[in-house]
């Protein structure tokens, strides 16, 4: 591996570790039920880097289908009774770092010509 390499990844590096670090610190906060309802804005949050950064958006049934998963979570969020704001900031943390990571991981790929393994060691 090259330091030219490694300054590459070096970004998709820190998305991963802060993704792990913002979701322990997540659980410390919230319970299983919500901070798995609250990751599913990482899909969203991919769809829309995917849109900034290449341009493409999935098919219409899928914008919805991920639409009514968030708008789903949001609704499990106001009816949570251990409402935990900071709880809430990390999961949020955690999905837009793990957004970063995969849109990371896939500009890289593309770049690099490193497949999945490359990538991952």
């Amino acid at each position: 591996v090259t330091w030219a390499l490694a300054k590459q990844l070096l970004p998709m590096a820190l998305g991963w570790v802060t993704y792990g670090i913002s979701g322990i610190i997540a659980l410390k906060y919230l319970n299983v039920p919500m901070f798995s309802a609250f990751r599913r804005f990482t899909t969203i949050m991919v769809m829309y880097g995917e849109y900034q950064l290449r341009g493409r958006l999935p098919p219409g049934n899928q914008q919805a289908a991920v639409l009514v998963m968030c708008v789903g979570a949001m609704m499990s969020g106001l009816t949570d009774l251990a409402f935990s704001l900071p709880g809430y900031c990390w999961v949020f943390t955690c999905a837009a770092s793990t957004a970063l990571y995969l849109l990371f991981i896939d500009k890289l790929g593309r770049e690099s010509g490193l497949n999945d393994f490359g990538l991952l060691f």
